[in-house]
């Protein structure tokens, strides 16, 4: 007689043991121990959202779908009973999240493998696996198997895959981060650049089938292995008990835990940027070739995009929405200001390493759901000078303004969002004469008020 583990598995509800933990069933220790639970977060900023969360850390497949079948197998069985927005696997610190069209492929598959069972075992049993080989099976086949998985999308969530591998492409990232990063490039995508940014990440740029070209982010922490990735997620709950903080506290929580051969400094690295900083976006805003970046609405379904020298590209970074709302709070706390369905857009600043970095942020109902703005603060000031040497204005131009404002004319600067009021005002700020006392008022500070003031 033969079990379906996973089924067996849920048996007995909440309430009982699972049958794993009884003696006969601890025959293979290859066997998948994933224990997949739905769940629908709140206060996240998304209605109506069920993830399905996968307890990988007793599983020796690690919860990888696209490299464990048996994994695989046991997420797919799940979905049979109920749809997810998000498929998300967790083991020993690290999350994959399964989303866009590894999350379509995966509830398709689900549909699948429950109405084919009725007709065909075989074929419901090898979904399970490899739902690419089953929906081109099935498609090479008339009657009820091809009308199934046309019904259930299965068909056109695959096309044009070569492996299950290339539809379950996860975003990955330690459970304390707040974003998910894909390792893998885009399918038969090319590459066209590289370069390395002084916070220890490394960008690739990639051309494929796609429009926009793809900027690659492998941050430090997507070097982890599985043990320093654990020790992080231990560290994490050290730094939260610790009853000194301050910005030592990462460093103390990190070497309490550390083993030998743990590179420590990238431990805290780590830590840092993710619990006192901003995550992955600090890499972003430390590119000097990134000039903006945004995520819009809504964000479990947009990757984040940037502006590389001009050129707008997709990126690799998502953000889930528990990350969005974190953002959002901690925008809050920044700006001091409201953001809700009350008072549904925010501009604020946030102070990095690399510099200033502007937000524009909008939720519902002026948009669907969070979205983000982001434009990186230029280190070199920006003078008529400049404005002159790069085209924006002619020298004529410039001319009569540096004369209006050492005359003190009264004027305005207008202009949609973006159209570059504040880089305009800031250049005019260096022509006002050493002697003028200056007051300035702002709702977001972003004028170069202390450089001026530095340069006397």
């Amino acid at each position: 007689m033969t079990f379906d583990r996973s089924a067996l598995s849920r048996l007995g509800g909440d309430s009982l043991p699972s049958l794993r933990s009884l003696p006969w069933a601890e025959d293979d220790a290859s066997a998948c121990r994933c224990d997949p639970t739905f769940r629908e977060p709140v206060g996240t900023g998304v209605d109506d959202r069920v993830v399905l969360a996968v307890d990988a850390d007793k599983c020796p497949g690690r919860g990888d779908l696209a490299a464990s079948p048996d994994c695989l197998a046991t997420v797919i069985t799940a979905l049979t009973d109920r749809d997810a927005d998000i498929v998300r696997t967790h083991h020993g610190g690290r999350e994959r999240t399964y989303a866009g069209r590894a999350a379509a492929c995966l509830i398709a598959a689900g549909r699948f493998c429950e109405q084919v069972a009725f007709h065909e075992s075989r074929l419901a049993d090898r979904v399970r696996r490899d739902p690419v080989a089953a929906a081109r099976e099935a498609d090479g086949r008339a009657g009820v198997p091809k009308r199934i998985a046309a019904e259930t999308a299965l068909s056109e969530v695959v096309a044009g895959a070569d492996t299950t591998g290339d539809v379950l492409r996860a975003h990955t990232g330690p459970q304390i981060a707040a974003t998910r990063v894909a390792s893998e490039p885009p399918p038969r995508a090319v590459l066209v650049d590289r370069w390395d940014l002084d916070t220890g990440a490394t960008v690739r740029l990639y051309e494929g089938e796609k429009t926009l070209r793809t900027y690659h982010l492998t941050p430090p922490a997507a070097g982890l292995d599985d043990e320093a990735i654990a020790r992080l997620a231990a560290a994490k709950d050290r730094l939260l008990d610790d009853p000194v903080g301050g910005d030592r506290a990462p460093g103390r929580a990190v070497r309490a835990i550390a083993a030998e051969g743990d590179s420590v400094s990238t431990l805290v690295d780590v830590l840092r940027r993710h619990t006192r900083g901003y995550g992955v976006f600090e890499h972003v805003f430390a590119d000097d070739r990134v000039s903006d970046a945004t995520l819009t609405a809504p964000v479990s379904e947009n990757p984040l995009r940037v502006v590389v020298d001009g050129e707008r590209c997709r990126t690799n970074v998502r953000l889930p929405p528990e990350g969005a709302a974190t953002l959002a709070s901690r925008l809050r706390r920044t700006s001091g200001r409201g953001f809700s369905r009350a008072s549904p857009t925010l501009d604020a600043t946030l102070e990095t390493e690399a510099g200033r970095v502007r937000v524009a942020a909008t939720t519902a109902p002026a948009s669907d759901g969070l979205a983000f703005a982001f434009r990186r603060g230029d280190p070199d000031a920006w003078t008529l000078a400049r404005l002159v040497s790069v085209g924006t204005v002619t020298a004529d131009a410039a001319g009569l303004l540096s004369v209006a404002v050492e005359r003190g004319v009264t004027g305005l600067v207008a202009g949609g969002r973006g159209a570059g009021k504040t880089t305009a005002l800031g250049s005019l700020l260096w022509e006002l004469p050493p002697k003028t006392r200056s007051i300035l008022i702002e709702d977001t500070p972003e004028l170069p008020a202390a450089a001026v003031a530095a340069a006397g």
